[in-house]
């Protein structure tokens, strides 16, 4: 077998193992998970094998090409050393030769792997001060690879790959050019005049304001770190919105920011890079303070580019756009004509210049006419029926006759498809429900509209100029469909007029939608599950939204209920207390009674807000839920448990509280003994709560059996043991602080057991959320046995990292990502404090270094604060050891 066909194998058997790893993570059988480690390890043998294979072919024809420099000098290595080193190379050409094949994911295994062997192969042969240069080069590369490789495969892990094409310029339309108005755009923007900082297209509706702003936004892409797109054509959007949409668009989540802490954070973004944000429509932003924040903040390098019907009051650089001019109205209607298979001989140049005059080159009517005319309409009649409408004097400059115009052209549309084609009358007073793109299967599902129906009736919409087909942002097969904002101002009088057919409409909406969010909104799921609903978040918030409007209860409480793990596991954190809100006021306002649903939202809200250290706020909804709680009678069978987790929140803000008067002890110095005494009571009191939720939860379980329709209570316990082991971790940190080193000994050493046994039940599960907890557990364990400081060798502890971070990437959850990177820094900053070579010293903290980075920028991007606190103090730890030593 030659060379190459040896490389192809090798390569062929480390796909197979990074497949089986894959399966076996997600595995829940012990059976099947004992197979599959039997597979990967006939894999490691086969791989074994053949790079044996590999590496005699490369010693041979190595020796005959290098045997005279080697002859002439004393080799630094042994024969063996030597032929091991020509594999390491040998096997980094099969890698440089099908990295094109292989995933992100399954190359950083390959690159960390073969780090590893040339590592240890060093270290057992003399040391970094005995490696030839070109050893030493090629770690570099190598290290220099993984790090470029572990920050692609983070950021696809954190936020996923379509968490930037969701905020990024839409598809392109048939676009009939504007060279003039298009120019003066894109110079405004390439230029670096610090007073051109914001550019408005300004016109009416249907001037063709969106295809001009992402023809020019296309155009200019290149010089721009990005393009971030925010468009209210679908649904208004608030500043917390249009924050949101900027951070998450360059990677930031803002889990845990208020509206102003959001507000700074994207101002110093697009402050430290050159970005271009586009607003459409922003005439339907409907937020006041949008205006003031754009107007109150210089962006300079970015810039602003808004399209709007009405002025724009703050100061910008602006252009008017009207109607196209003759040449390009005949133009459009000649190549859409064409496009949607009107006969080019009825579209003659007197009727051009009719259709031109009548419609003053208005994009959208040019549309509306040419989709008429594609029905088979006669000519004709669509020019007669455009000369009999009333509002048609003085049509140049003056918006309302426009605006008649328009009504009569999609009067005339929707009479067509009433009298031809029902179907496609129902499929857009449907589409009227949607907040974003609505897919092919969610229309068709809430219309009730057999295949064959369907496709005819979307055929028909889009060469009619009623529908916008769009891509699905998960690179799905399905297409999407919008409306134009005209359209559905149209639409929406239609709906308005028939509110039977409404609300069987809208309800039909709310069922799908709750399916939806019941199927993709559960723990457990893969990152990608929840990709998919993220897409449709904006449709389920409008369900909730018409709900909430029909005060209907019932459902409201079931959509909090669906999103509410999603919603916190992607970051929506503001999203999830104003549904809780909402859904809690009107079970209050009600006369149902429903306390059990309004103990369920109040717990959420608070849960959150505890998460966001707002201990105030998390306060307030502890009382609400525990005066919720208060009236649930006393005869159900789940009281007791509502009890537990009422406990469990309570425990979570008192072990807040207690660690931040802690942190404001530590600046001062030496803590008072009053602080002293508060800090430990708090403490106290937090492990109190912690005790008695479990005590509640056994006693359930003893009594009715381990289920429940809100949480496994076996899986609630889970959650006691991991909280109830991160108060341990602090109060060990706290006991240290104050001297008490055998104290906080015991603490950590008590936390150690309770996320081994979170562990352990959670690996013999059947927990839909059990991959996570495991991550966590894991990470939480490796960090603990870390700041024990036991005996166990650094290196024997990194496998927990190893195990935790596999699972986080495969299911998404950034913050395991970062608690494991934050992990190896530690690793690498305790092996620095034994290594006696100052060279290997410096090289362990440079990695910690990298790590810690890498960790601090994960952790902000996700607005985990504490998180990012003890991240920095670590960092700034290892920067000053290494000056201490590079100094030396």
């Amino acid at each position: 077998m030659s060379s190459q066909d040896l490389k192809h194998e090798i390569k062929a058997w480390q796909d197979r193992r990074h497949s089986l790893r894959l399966s076996l993570i997600k595995s829940d059988s012990d059976e099947k998970k004992f197979s599959l480690r039997k597979s990967i390890e006939e894999c490691d043998r086969e791989i074994e094998k053949l790079e044996s294979d590999l590496q005699k072919l490369n010693v041979f024809s190595t020796n005959n090409e290098s045997q005279d420099n080697l002859s002439s000098q004393e080799p630094l290595y042994s024969n063996d050393t030597q032929d091991k080193l020509i594999v390491e190379s040998a096997s980094s050409e099969s890698i440089n030769m099908s990295q094109d094949d292989l995933s992100d994911s399954q190359l950083l295994d390959i690159k960390q792997a073969q780090l590893k062997r040339l590592k240890d192969l060093i270290d057992s042969s003399g040391g970094l001060s005995e490696c030839p240069t070109e050893m030493i080069q090629e770690i570099a590369i190598l290290r220099l690879d993984i790090a470029n490789l572990e920050e692609k495969v983070s950021v696809d892990s954190t936020t996923t790959m379509e968490d930037i094409s969701k905020y990024d310029i839409p598809a392109p339309v048939q676009f009939i050019d504007r060279p003039e108005e298009r120019k003066f755009i894109e110079e405004a923007l390439k230029s670096s005049e610090k007073w051109v900082r914001t550019i408005v297209i300004r016109g009416m509706g249907g001037t063709g304001k969106t295809v001009l702003a992402v023809e020019v936004a296309r155009a200019v892409r290149g010089i721009f770190k990005k393009v971030i797109w925010a468009s209210a054509n679908d649904h208004s959007i608030t500043l917390a919105n249009l924050l949101d949409i900027v951070l998450r668009a360059i990677n930031y989540r803002s889990d845990q920011l208020n509206i102003d802490e959001k507000q700074e954070k994207v101002s110093e973004l697009l402050r430290g890079g050159r970005y271009l944000l586009v607003i459409d429509s922003f005439e339907r932003i409907g937020d006041s303070d949008v205006d003031t924040f754009l107007a109150r903040n210089d962006f300079y390098p970015s810039k602003i580019l808004i399209t709007t019907r009405v002025i724009y009051p703050q100061n910008s650089t602006t252009i008017e756009l009207r109607g196209l001019k003759p040449e390009q109205s005949e133009r459009m209607l000649r190549e859409v004509g064409k496009a949607q298979g009107v006969a080019n001989e009825i579209i003659q140049k007197d009727t051009i210049d009719k259709i031109h005059n009548i419609t003053s080159g208005l994009p959208i009517a040019l549309k509306l006419i040419i989709g008429q005319l594609s029905q088979n309409i006669p000519l004709k009649l669509v020019l007669e029926s455009l000369k009999s409408n009333k509002k048609m004097e003085q049509l140049v400059g003056d918006d309302l006759p426009i605006e008649g115009l328009l009504d009569h052209l999609f009067g005339n549309s929707w009479k067509f498809l009433r009298e031809n084609d029902s179907s496609a009358c129902t499929i857009l007073m449907s589409m009227t429900f949607f907040a974003a793109p609505a897919a092919e299967r969610a229309i068709q599902i809430i219309t009730d509209t057999n295949e064959n129906r369907f496709q005819s009736a979307i055929k028909n919409l889009i060469r009619m100029s009623l529908i916008q087909p769009d891509r699905d942002l998960t690179e799905g097969n399905e297409l999407r469909f919008s409306l134009h904002p005209l359209t559905r101002s149209f639409i929406d009088t239609k709906v308005d007029d028939d509110r039977v057919v409404k609300k069987a409409i809208y309800s039909s909406a709310v069922n799908y939608f709750m399916s939806l969010m019941e199927q993709l909104g559960r723990p457990g799921l893969e990152a990608s599950e929840y990709e998919k609903l993220e897409q449709d978040l904006p449709n389920c918030l409008a369900a909730f939204e018409w709900c909430s409007n029909q005060r209907d209860n019932r459902n409201t409480s079931k959509i909090v209920e669906h999103l509410q793990h999603f919603l916190f596991e992607k970051g929506f954190w503001h999203t999830r207390i104003q549904i809780c809100s909402s859904a809690s006021a009107l079970d209050h306002d009600s006369s149902g009674n429903n306390f059990e649903a309004a103990w369920r939202e109040s717990f959420w809200a608070g849960w959150v807000f505890s998460r966001q250290n707002n201990y105030d706020e998390a306060k307030k909804w502890l009382e609400k839920a525990q005066e919720s709680l208060f009236k649930v009678s006393s005869q159900n069978v789940f009281k007791i448990l509502y009890e537990a987790k009422t406990l469990q929140l309570n425990a979570l803000i008192t072990h807040g509280e207690a660690v931040e008067v802690y942190k404001r002890s530590k600046k001062q110095g030496s803590p008072a003994t009053n602080m002293k005494a508060e800090v430990n009571n708090l403490f106290e009191q937090a492990n109190g709560y912690h005790n008695k939720a479990r005590n509640l939860f056994i006693e359930y379980i003893s009594k009715n059996g381990p289920r429940w329709t809100f949480e496994d209570p076996d899986y609630a316990i889970a959650l006691v043991d991991s909280n109830q082991g991160d108060l341990s971790v602090d109060m060990g940190h706290w006991k240290n602080e104050v001297g008490k080193e055998e104290e906080s000994y015991e603490h950590y050493e008590l936390a150690q057991r309770l996320y081994s046994t979170v562990l352990e039940n959670a690996n013999n599960s059947s927990w839909q959320n059990k991959e996570a907890l495991i991550a966590f557990s894991s990470a939480n364990l490796g960090h603990v046995e870390i700041w024990l400081g036991q005996e166990k060798n650094l290196e024997q502890i990194r496998p927990r990292f190893d195990e935790a971070l596999q699972i986080a990437r495969f299911i998404g959850r950034p913050h395991t990502i970062a608690w494991c990177y934050r992990g190896y820094g530690l690793i690498e900053q305790r092996s620095a404090q034994i290594e006696s070579s100052i060279s290997r010293k410096i090289d362990k903290l440079n990695e910690a270094q990298t790590w810690l980075r890498k960790a601090l920028d994960i952790f902000e991007r996700i607005g985990r604060r504490e998180r990012v606190a003890e991240t920095r103090d670590s960092l700034r730890e290892v920067e000053l050891e290494l000056t201490q030593f590079q100094s030396a």
